[in-house]
């Protein structure tokens, strides 16, 4: 008789732990330009979070109380530099020494030297990386995703780690609070206001002797726990993004006080007693249709708040300049659709006559 071993492990597969992903919080918002329906991204001073965050911290908040679930840095702040070009996908990444770059051809990632023509700030290679956080006071069941491209904030978050780690002998499982810290960083020959990452630990010496006397049984059981993969897509191509609307025009859009454009104030001629001339008839100013892009921001705001397509559509029928379309972008973006409402309830509806009794025959 054989006697099967009762099996109901896999090896190296039944020992590994996943935590989930919760959900992101972003640094910043896509804004939309009303006069343009140009969207950019916009960074803000708070924490974008999802809404059972905010439910804990208020809609804005600056500081978040973190824990890391494992002492990995590599696991839980992966950081390169990457390449979207126009795609959701990415391209690209690499590490300041070699890169791999994607084949559209051949699909496949071929190794080349990195950094390369491409690296720059301004919508090229960036350096990206993607913060894995517990909120404890939300949920201790999974992870927040961060998605960083500051370097200050790399820099920062770098350090504040290797220092917990130094003084405590791990990062994981250790209270943190995380912050948005006003820093002022030069740009262009001017100082601008950015609003970097920055963790701090908070602990007297006595709560770091406590945390010291758990580090075997936190780094033992937490060694065979593993964190989804990062979600990476291009930050342009965000479906979750937060979009809001503008009071003015972007800031790259607008007129640089540096610029080298000079301005001349013509001198005044003297006046010359001439005989009066007869009213000229001013031709009407011409009305600009709106443009593609207009139309689509109001769309997708439209859509966004579950408002039918097919309304939409001709509702966007009749807007008739860029003015108009600039304005409806405005309202809309503060949550008033009551042009929208309006316009529904104008619709017209074709009525069909009820008899009031119907007479059928039915055969037996």
């Amino acid at each position: 008789m054989i006697v099967t071993q009762k099996i109901t492990k896999v090896a190296g597969i039944s020992e590994k732990r996943r935590l989930p992903r919760l959900g992101k919080i972003r640094l910043g918002v896509k804004a939309i330009n009303p006069k343009t329906g140009n969207e950019y991204p916009k960074e803000v001073d708070y924490f974008v979070v999802p809404p059972e965050v905010a439910k804990v911290y208020g809609e804005k908040p600056k500081e978040l109380d973190i824990m890391f679930p494992i002492n990995n840095i590599e696991v839980i702040f992966p950081q390169a530099y990457k390449w979207y070009g126009d795609t959701k996908g990415l391209k690209c990444i690499g590490n300041g020494q070699i890169a791999y770059r994607l084949d559209e051809k051949t699909g496949e990632m071929i190794e080349r030297e990195c950094p390369c023509e491409i690296l720059s700030n301004n919508g090229g290679c960036m350096l990206r990386g993607h913060l894995l956080v517990i909120l404890p006071r939300v949920n201790m069941g999974g992870v927040y995703q961060i998605d960083v491209g500051s370097y200050n904030s790399i820099i920062n978050i770098n350090s504040a780690l290797e220092y917990i780690e130094a003084l405590i002998g791990r990062f994981a499982m250790v209270p943190l609070k995380l912050r948005r810290v006003p820093k002022e960083i030069p740009y262009e020959g001017k100082l601008r206001t950015h609003y970097p990452l920055q963790i701090f630990f908070e602990g007297d010496i006595n709560l770091i002797n406590a945390l010291r006397e758990d580090n075997k049984r936190i780094i033992m059981a937490t060694e065979n726990l593993a964190l989804p993969a990062p979600e990476d897509i291009n930050p342009k191509h965000d479906p979750e993004a937060v979009v809001v609307v503008e009071n003015g025009e972007n800031e790259d859009e607008s007129v640089n006080e540096n610029s080298q454009t000079t301005t001349v104030t013509p001198v005044p001629a003297k006046k010359v007693a001439t005989a009066p001339k007869s009213p000229v008839q001013k031709p009407a100013p011409e009305v600009k249709p709106p443009t593609d892009v207009q139309l689509n921001a109001i769309r997708n705001i439209a859509l966004r708040n579950g408002y039918d397509e097919g309304i939409i559509e001709t509702f966007l029928s009749q807007v008739a300049s860029i003015k108009d379309a600039s304005n409806i972008i405005t309202t809309f973006g503060k949550g008033d659709f009551t042009l929208l409402d309006k316009f529904i309830a104008e619709l017209d509806v074709e009525e069909v006559e009820v008899p009031e009794e119907v007479t059928t025959q039915e055969p037996f």
